[in-house]
């Protein structure tokens, strides 16, 4: 695919991630989304921001910023070409790419004791603790409306490319805790009886 595309791996405009026990996934950076759209003779200009609630109303701003207080909802783009009447234009759901809820899930049962696996991992393949998503949520949701846009508005040249962002893992966090096997049951009760004898 990187060939096809005319991709370079050595400078993280595509890359394999293996997420756990998933199969290895092949990534696009969003640096090769927009040098594919920028280099595209028909590519006229975009436009991204954020989906906000904010006083009951839903909003939309340009860029990634919101006012304090507002609750994102999603992200919005808009790809234009030159050859098309109207733009590409895109909404995601905040929700939907957000995963800061497992995180939180993950971090309450690893505080009750518990081992955890959480076979989710970032970009570059390390454990997702505090990310991006985290600390810039609105860059993060603006990102993939800009990169779904982007796939929308080019099709042959960037239709099978997904970013990071996009990928839906099994993020559902697993508790490892060790459990007692029926014979160490059984050996454990026999153990206390044996004291009372």
């Amino acid at each position: 695919q990187a060939k096809a595309q005319n991709l370079n791996p050595f400078t993280k405009e595509i890359y394999f991630i293996k997420y756990g026990t998933q199969p290895a996934q092949i990534v696009t950076a969003k640096s090769a989304f927009e040098k594919k759209a920028d280099s595209h003779p028909q590519f006229d200009g975009k436009e991204a921001g954020v989906i906000y609630l904010m006083d009951g109303e839903i909003k939309y701003s340009k860029g990634a910023f919101i006012p304090k207080g507002a609750e994102i909802l999603g992200g919005w783009a808009k790809v234009y070409r030159k050859d098309r009447t109207y733009p590409t234009e895109t909404e995601v759901s905040f929700e939907e790419y957000d995963n800061s809820k497992i995180r939180a899930r993950v971090k309450e049962l690893t505080q009750q004791g518990k081992d955890v696996t959480y076979p989710v991992m970032n970009s570059y393949g390390k454990p997702i603790g505090e990310n991006n998503w985290d600390t810039m949520p609105c860059v993060m949701i603006r990102k993939v409306a800009l990169v779904s846009a982007y796939r929308e508005a080019f099709p042959a040249e960037l239709g099978a490319s997904y970013e990071a962002d996009e990928i839906q893992l099994d993020n559902t966090p697993k508790d490892v805790t060790p459990q007692e096997s029926r014979e160490d049951v059984v050996a454990r009760k026999m153990a206390q009886i044996d004291q009372f004898n």
